[in-house]
């Protein structure tokens, strides 16, 4: 008996056949050992002796799990950790609720001069990343990634809120204010889901 129930796995097959342009591009950047001879696999589902399944794309042996199901398949939060300071991960970070955010150039270099700066200052390897209007994906390493991650998601969140009143974009402070978590007392705003998927 599979451990494994019947909808993740038709689920993990439907994202296997319905990949976006985004995981195309990356897939094609890690498959076949491409990526410092480490195998990569991609919707793989898994079970944990309690608790969801979920499906996956990472070095076998990690915890790089990037969406989390429940029985019936339905997608569910979760925080993962990052366990091995050499290894690789896939790392997606959100803007809460989708809010589309990086759909000019202003915005996009926040996100990119943040990534650079992590890059030269923080010991950030990146190897392939995409940036969509309310999500990125990165393949990276580092040997203080959770906190690099963090600093990155902290500065840039900052930084887009000064450009969102520059810009005189109420309507997504508006949101923006609307949806922050009730425990987030230090900040009007929140930008950035609480979790990152490694």
């Amino acid at each position: 008996m599979s451990l494994v129930s019947g909808a993740i796995i038709q689920v993990a097959r439907k994202l296997r056949r319905n990949q976006t342009k985004s995981e195309r591009l990356i897939w094609q950047k890690v498959r076949n050992r491409k990526l410092k001879g480490k195998k990569f696999i991609r919707q793989h589902p898994i079970r944990f002796t309690s608790g969801p399944s979920c499906t996956w794309v990472g070095n076998r042996g990690q915890s790089l799990a990037l969406c989390v199901y429940d029985k019936r398949g339905n997608y569910m939060r979760s925080d993962y950790k990052i366990y091995d300071k050499q290894g690789i991960y896939f790392i997606t970070s959100t803007i809460i609720e989708w809010i589309p955010i990086f759909t000019s150039k202003k915005y996009f270099e926040i996100l990119t001069s943040s990534l650079i700066y992590c890059q030269e200052y923080k010991n950030l390897e990146i190897y392939a990343y995409v940036i969509l209007d309310n999500h990125f994906h990165m393949i990276c390493q580092g040997l203080e990634l959770s906190s690099t991650i963090q600093s990155l998601k902290r500065h840039t969140a900052k930084l887009v809120v000064t450009q969102l009143k520059e810009d005189n974009k109420t309507w997504i402070l508006n949101l923006l204010s609307f949806y922050k978590k009730k425990h987030k007392l230090q900040s009007k705003h929140q930008i950035w889901q609480e979790s990152m998927y490694p």
